[in-house]
């Protein structure tokens, strides 16, 4: 059954207090009251189903420990205090990877969202309630936050990016651990594909090793802070890549990885999941003269790693 969306309420304090609800859920392994461990499997959808394992030792939002395997993509992740440092065996995070952890919310920080409007749909026979919400590093990207309107568990959370693309992640198979709970399944689709498929097959207290805070080999170092801003795109060219197929004329996407430094220029562009070198050489080499503005930690601008989506044309 498709949904059917009902009027937007206009009582915000409501709407706020929905909001403050799937919070609470959305953060059910960063707010953990105890250290613990955390094992995860997914299976994620590039040009090929590519199986990973995740695996996170965790104290606090500020002393942590994950390990990550993906297809040949392998990473160790080390935050502790105000410095995180990464190990990795090429020189980007795929984006499933960071795919994976926007669905287990530990790195997120909640507290820029604004709760705009309430509503109530049906999705599936079941009865939902949902929040339209804005955050600041999502530009005009409006998401949609929605509960079970019985069990108050998240089902999920949808939005549409610039290109008026549909994406959803979903949450289900509901578990309590220690008094907390939580989802065992999570999936995000765009459309009706299926990009990604996490299993969450252990959650529970542990002790915390503190030796894993030791910064490992050749870490790529980066500080983070509470509050800190993303960088903000403030300057950009537009993308045209020869047609060497001798298709039509078309308008593309693609995603770069890439890293902003502190006076807001790039110090490494990767573009990610296309193959195609002519594409790769032209859009990475554009990317690279964009400017931005540096993420900052209060009044001080400090080094980011960032996954864009660039739109480019294919011209004949």
């Amino acid at each position: 059954m498709a949904a059917q969306p009902l009027a937007w309420a206009k009582d915000d304090g409501t709407a706020r207090k929905l909001l403050d609800e799937v919070l609470r859920q959305m953060q059910v392994f960063r707010t953990a009251p105890a250290p613990f461990v955390l094992e995860v499997e997914f299976t994620a959808q590039t040009t090929t189903q590519v199986r990973g394992h995740v695996k996170v030792r965790w104290e606090s939002k500020d002393r942590s420990w994950t390990w990550v395997d993906f297809g040949d993509f392998q990473q160790v992740r080390v935050h502790s205090g105000g410095e995180e440092y990464e190990a990795r065996n090429i020189n980007f995070r795929p984006i499933r990877v960071s795919q994976v952890f926007g669905q287990l919310h530990l790195n997120e920080d909640p507290a820029a969202m604004k709760a705009q409007k309430e509503k109530k749909r049906t999705e599936k026979g079941s009865q939902l309630d949902c929040v339209q919400v804005q955050k600041l590093d999502w530009g005009k990207q409006v998401n949609e936050l929605c509960v079970d309107a019985s069990t108050r568990d998240l089902v999920s959370i949808s939005w549409k990016d610039d290109e008026n693309i549909s994406y959803v992640q979903r949450y289900s198979g509901y578990a309590e651990s220690e008094g907390r709970r939580y989802p065992t399944r999570m999936e995000m689709a765009v459309g009706n594909v299926t990009l990604l498929s996490v299993t969450i097959k252990n959650f529970k207290s542990a002790p915390f090793d503190a030796a894993l805070l030791k910064p490992p080999k050749g870490p790529i170092e980066r500080r983070r802070c509470d509050g800190q801003k993303p960088p903000v795109l403030i300057e950009k060219t537009e993308i045209n890549v020869p047609n060497q197929s001798g298709r039509p004329a078309s308008n593309t996407l693609a995603m770069v990885a890439l890293t902003v430094q502190t006076d807001g220029t790039e110090g490494d562009a990767n573009l990610l999941e296309m193959g195609n070198k002519v594409l790769d050489d032209t859009v990475v080499a554009t990317v690279k003269n964009w400017k931005f503005k540096p993420a900052m930690c209060g009044d001080e601008p400090v080094i980011a790693d960032l996954t864009v989506e660039v739109a480019f044309k294919i011209i004949p």
